[in-house]
């Protein structure tokens, strides 16, 4: 799969549109990938279809724009290097209740939006992918030294470069702030005992069914980050209110 990052290039032209939004396009360009993470395994049955956007992407997307601001997002913040925070802290304190209240509509949308982005893209660079079923050209086999890749293989990690360098480029171009060189060291703490406990006990179970390959070791890294990430922000909460 193109890394999951790199589809917040499709939607990067609507993120200036005030009718959009940019929690709704960003979450949904993304999440169709979040079926693999949530199910911890290189395996997708209703994400990346067109029925799957209505039925799994956009509740899914709805749910982790909620996760993101209420439970992750300043722990994310606060957490990061300066160069990211100082870009982010911007969002930091978004009334995201408040905003989804008045604007709930567009940020449905704008799931949807980003979702179908992520889906057409892999329609192209997956073997099951439609674009790739309907054209013989994107099966074609092109020499590469001593072996052949597919062309949408090809198109799978060409497309993943040039959409990563694209996001890169545009995060680097949004406003810097100043920022405290702060940071919660002890929800650092609880991410990285969650993120090595999380990957080691799933790794076990993959390694028990003799399933164990790169693209679910690199599935489950991503995944551990995320509930690890949830865990910690939920803690980075709580030690924040309660002084712990």
């Amino acid at each position: 799969m193109p890394f999951t990052v790199s589809h917040i290039s499709a939607v990067i032209l609507f993120t200036n549109r005030r009718w959009l939004s940019l929690s709704g396009l960003i979450v949904g360009s993304m999440i169709p990938d979040f079926e693999y993470f949530l199910r911890m395994a290189l395996y997708s049955k209703y994400s990346h279809t067109l029925e799957g956007v209505f039925l799994f992407d956009l509740p899914v997307g709805l749910a982790f724009c909620f996760i993101y601001h209420l439970v992750c997002k300043k722990f994310i913040i606060d957490n990061s290097p300066e160069i990211i925070r100082s870009r982010m802290i911007q969002y930091r304190d978004f009334d995201w209740i408040n905003y989804f209240k008045q604007r709930y509509f567009i940020v449905i949308i704008s799931i949807v939006i980003g979702s179908l982005t992520h889906v057409i893209w892999d329609s192209f660079t997956h073997g099951s992918g439609y674009f790739v079923q309907e054209y013989q050209f994107l099966r074609t086999r092109i020499p590469v030294f001593n072996t052949s890749f597919p062309v949408f293989y090809i198109y799978q990690h060409l497309s993943t470069i040039i959409g990563l360098a694209f996001f890169v480029k545009w995060f680097i171009s949004l406003e810097v702030n100043n920022v405290e060189r702060k940071s919660g060291k002890n929800g650092l703490k609880v991410f990285f005992v969650m993120l090595i406990l999380f990957f080691a006990t799933r790794m076990s179970f993959m390694a028990i069914q003799h399933e164990i390959k790169i693209g679910h070791v690199i599935v489950i890294f991503i995944a551990s980050g995320m509930y690890s990430c949830i865990v910690s922000g939920i803690f980075y909460s709580f030690s924040k209110r309660y002084k712990i």
